[in-house]
């Protein structure tokens, strides 16, 4: 099980809304004054999320938790999200190698948009699939434990 740190925000009756902030390992890295990558992390900064979990521990707006998250929901979600286009792009391109046999100016933008069609067409799969019952994060995300009440720190 993943496990990640967030703060209570909102609470009603067995329902928590937990908000907790995407972090990126780039600001760890040795080379982060010199890469491309972390000069795009620090433009996108870190936004937060806000889940909403069932609950039934006495839990107040300010408490700090605990989520935990299953591993294989993390797995199944980005087999969804990164192989399934990939696979539909690379599918359509190979039927459109076989269907377009021309050899015309613009055969090869015909197989390339086939292509492209393809993965938009595994991305589409992909987001339905994420939207499925079995995917919904009520039953992948779990409050494991309660650490405590947060101070807020005003630093100026």
């Amino acid at each position: 099980m993943l496990v990640e740190k967030g703060v209570v925000v909102a609470v009603e009756k067995e329902q928590v809304w937990v908000q907790t902030e995407v972090k990126t390992t780039c600001g760890s890295c040795q080379a982060k004054d010199n890469c491309a990558t972390s000069s795009i992390a620090k433009a996108f900064s870190s936004k937060p999320n806000v889940l909403a979990i069932s609950s039934t521990l006495n839990l107040s707006i300010g408490d700090e938790v605990v989520l935990g998250v299953d591993e294989g929901f993390v797995v199944k979600t980005a087999v969804y999200v990164y192989l399934l286009p990939i696979f539909g792009f690379f599918l359509l391109a190979f039927v459109a190698q076989l269907i377009v046999v021309a050899d015309g100016q613009f055969a090869e933008l015909i197989r390339f948009l086939i292509a492209a069609f393809g993965g938009w067409l595994g991305f589409l799969l992909a987001r339905k699939a994420l939207k499925s019952p079995s995917c919904t994060q009520q039953q992948n995300v779990a409050i494991v434990k309660k650490l405590g009440r947060q101070i807020p720190v005003d630093v100026k």
